[in-house]
């Protein structure tokens, strides 16, 4: 984790670049952020409590999962890099607990605003509409993206993709994560990754 990246300096700009911030705005969005970091393998939202904060990744990785009851199997449903809002969408729309996990993959710096406190910027400055909503097609727009490898059913191509998306950071991810993220089994995704994949057997 590095301490320049540390900052909400990315987020700002990017809200910039959608649309200019008045300066009680930035200061009101800034005040309204807490830095909170986070150590790898800690968890930020467990699966059955309410999601009442979303998160802004300023550094670091961070992964939702869900717990099945089956011998304790977990499915990754996201990886999320750097400079990604994070909640849980179910959970956070609908104050109903969360069915997924999320947790640091690495020693994250996060920085949390509660649901209220960003409903209230929203009544006091209705401009900040637009900037929710853009924030709120990117999000929807990665959660796509998955759902579009998931779709390819070659296993060396859905790797590919992958390896597009986030080949820079997997030294910091467990295969057993990138694998269950990727809908391919462990042995396959090694297999893939070690140049072994003989396209046989279990994807």
């Amino acid at each position: 984790m590095t301490d320049s990246l540390c900052s909400l300096d990315r987020l700002i700009r990017l809200l910039h670049q959608i649309q200019p911030l008045s300066d009680a705005l930035e200061a009101t969005l800034i005040r309204g952020f807490k830095k909170v970091i986070i150590k790898k393998s800690r968890t930020i939202l467990s699966q059955g409590t309410n999601c009442n904060h979303l998160w802004y990744l300023a550094d670091g990785l961070v992964r939702s999962y869900l717990q099945l009851n089956s011998d304790d199997e977990e499915i990754t449903t996201r990886i999320m890099l750097p400079e990604h809002i994070i909640l849980s969408i179910f959970s956070y729309y609908e104050n109903q607990p969360s069915l997924e996990n999320i947790e640091a993959i690495k020693d994250s710096c996060l920085f949390k605003m509660s649901k209220q406190t960003l409903e209230n910027i929203y009544k006091e400055f209705p401009e900040f509409n637009l900037h929710g909503r853009v924030l709120t097609e990117q999000y929807l727009l990665q959660a796509d993206r998955r759902e579009a490898m998931l779709r390819i059913t070659n296993a060396r191509d859905r790797y590919k993709e992958f390896m597009t998306r986030y080949g820079h950071y997997l030294e910091f991810i467990p295969a057993r994560y990138a694998a269950s993220f990727t809908n391919l089994s462990r042995a396959t995704f090694t297999n893939i990754k070690n140049n072994k994949y003989m396209g046989k057997g279990e994807l």
